[in-house]
């Protein structure tokens, strides 16, 4: 598979802190993720997500399953039948492995997930919550079993024990104490309270808090368990399938006002050197119930007692970010659409955010990607590369690597070869031919993309369509002349890498619907001439359009345009036929 070439679109980000602390970071677009990915027809609604760019994998937790797909959503395998409800997933790239939180309840949502899955019921009494731990490269194909690929589960006695607890709250007793909700939050991220220098990602964090009970004001904190990443390595080593959790986390309580289900994704963002907590937004009136928080690493934890708690107990407790939206309880956050259900940092302020949609009983996830905005309202903005990707790099580059064979010819140019392709694909495929046309692009952008869209491919003919865009002014006034000079670096450019160019024809146009003021027909034929003066001199095929599809007025008639422009399927034939009888032609004299 080819390598896609990088590019990059720098910019430099000047973020400022609270505490006033100011730096700049050099923002790099990272062009080996899409702007989006999209994984389609699961049984369940997307979990959360994890990406391994070294290999170009994302792994997606959705509720029952994780499925592992590439950077185009093709699904490359899964492993399913997972007990429980899984959560978020976090992946180690040192050591290749997965960690996915499930839990395995006997309340209301616990049996429906159940009976959905079409397993037995938790028993009363036995609720249990675990870490899934999978080698990620034994998932080669889909519906793999636990057993298939040698999952183990680490089960957490800590949180189990804060599920059965109870508490008294003005006199009245409640089920849980603090964990029941699910483990759906888990990452992999530095120590909390090191040095800021200090960034190795030596810990597992795990996260839960309480159901949205509003009688409760003692059910206002998320939960951090920490546990390190050299202590799961040796209970990994256990040979039983099952390993039991020994020893106590470490812990710590976060006040962010009640939420709905405690976190739903937690992830480490080294470009802010936070740890990010998407909930489920909360309705206790007197918080404001944002959907979004983040906690710094480097601060070091207070030793105090929880609001709403017995006074005399004291805990870990961690502060939030400062630079969120605040209000009077003192709570700071964000209002964010998306990230309950997948948020990941991609270490240099860009972010995939899973869009999670239905379709019937079909569930789709779109991991999109998202930069950093440094803004207490809008804290994250969708990156849409097509507005400052001038010469749209971007339109073709993942199509570009999934071509393994050379292709007989690639086709350059603009809407007619956009076009032509989507019309009749079946021509581009019998052929082994490959269009890259681009709605509305002038020769300027042709050029520009000759490396990654033509000679990277390296087909044996290159067939350039372009003009009419350069005179409709897509890009400005130029002279016909630096048209042809143009086209005539294109053919440079290929001939230089054993490539044989092809120029053709301009086809008849005498109107533009998107330039009602200007008559290109004259223009056409100018620039025509051009170019088979041009192809003459320097011993370059010409094939002729115009003379073929000519209505003898400069035009296309309308059976072969309806728009006086584009091709219709009729006038694609006719192009067709003289790209066959070409390359016929061509064969033979070899």
């Amino acid at each position: 598979m080819r390598k896609i070439v990088s590019m990059f679109f720098a910019f430099v980000l000047g973020v400022t802190l609270l505490n006033g602390q100011t730096f700049n970071v050099g923002l790099d677009t990272p062009i080996d993720i899409p702007d989006s990915i999209v994984v389609k027809n699961q049984p369940f609604h997307v979990q959360g997500f994890e990406v391994d760019r070294s290999n170009g994998f994302i792994y997606l937790s959705f509720t029952n399953r994780i499925v592992k797909s590439d950077m185009r959503g093709r699904i490359l395998g899964s492993v399913v039948d997972l007990h429980g409800h899984l959560g978020d997933v976090a992946y180690d790239p040192k050591t290749n492995l997965i960690y996915a939180s499930l839990e395995c309840k006997d309340d209301e949502i616990g049996t429906s997930i159940s009976r959905q899955m079409e397993l037995q019921p938790v028993d009363s009494g036995t609720s249990s919550f675990y870490v899934a731990v999978i080698d990620a490269s034994k998932i080669t194909k889909q519906n793999l079993t636990p057993e298939e690929v040698g999952m183990k589960r680490i089960y957490l006695t800590e949180v189990r024990q804060d599920y059965y607890m109870t508490a008294k709250v003005k006199g009245k007793r409640f089920d849980h104490k603090f964990g029941c909700s699910g483990i759906d939050g888990i990452t992999i991220a530095p120590k909390i309270g090191v040095d800021s220098t200090d960034r190795e990602l030596n810990s597992l964090y795990i996260a839960y808090g309480i159901y949205q009970d509003l009688e409760r004001y003692d059910n206002d904190y998320q939960i951090l368990l920490r546990y390190d990443l050299d202590y799961i390595s040796e209970i990994l080593n256990v040979e039983d399938f099952d390993v039991v959790m020994a020893g106590v986390p470490d812990k710590y309580y976060i006040y962010t006002g009640n939420t709905r289900y405690g976190v739903q994704n937690l992830d480490y963002d080294p470009f802010t050197n936070r740890l990010y907590m998407a909930v489920y937004k909360g309705a206790k009136p007197q918080f404001p119930n944002y959907s979004l928080y983040a906690v710094d690493v480097n601060q070091l934890p207070e030793y105090k007692s929880l609001k709403g708690g017995n006074k005399k107990h004291k805990f870990w407790n961690l502060k939030l970010s400062q630079d969120g939206k605040e209000d009077i309880s003192g709570i700071t956050g964000w209002d964010f659409q998306y990230g309950s259900c997948g948020f990941k940092s991609l270490d240099n302020g860009y972010y995939l955010v899973a869009e999670p949609s239905k379709n019937g009983d079909k569930h789709s996830c779109k991991a999109r990607l998202y930069k950093w905005n440094n803004d207490k309202e809008t804290p994250f903005v969708k990156v849409n590369r097509s507005g400052a990707d001038w010469a749209k790099y971007s339109r073709y580059w993942l199509k570009n690597e999934a071509v393994e064979a050379k292709p007989k010819a690639v086709f350059m140019g603009n809407s007619i070869t956009d076009m032509w392709e989507s019309k009749h694909p079946q021509f581009f495929i019998e052929n082994n031919f490959l269009g890259r046309g681009i709605s509305g692009q002038t020769t300027y952008q042709m050029l520009a993309r000759m490396q990654r869209d033509v000679v990277d491919l390296a087909p044996e003919y290159l067939f350039i369509l372009a003009g009419i865009n350069d005179i409709a002014e897509n890009s400005g006034y130029i002279r016909l002349l630096d048209v042809m000079k143009n086209i005539k670096s294109m053919c440079e450019i290929a001939k230089a890498n054993g490539i044989i160019p092809v120029v053709c024809s301009v086809i008849p146009c005498d109107r533009l619907n998107w330039r009602k003021d200007l008559k290109p027909a004259e223009s056409v034929k100018e620039l025509n001439r051009l170019l088979k003066e041009y192809t003459a001199s320097a011993s370059v095929y010409y094939l002729d359009y115009y003379t073929l599809m000519d209505n003898g007025k400069g035009g296309l008639s309308i059976e072969n345009a309806a728009d006086g422009c584009h091709p219709t399927l009729q006038g694609y034939s006719i192009m067709e036929k003289a790209v066959l009888d070409f390359l016929n032609k061509c064969e033979s004299e070899k």
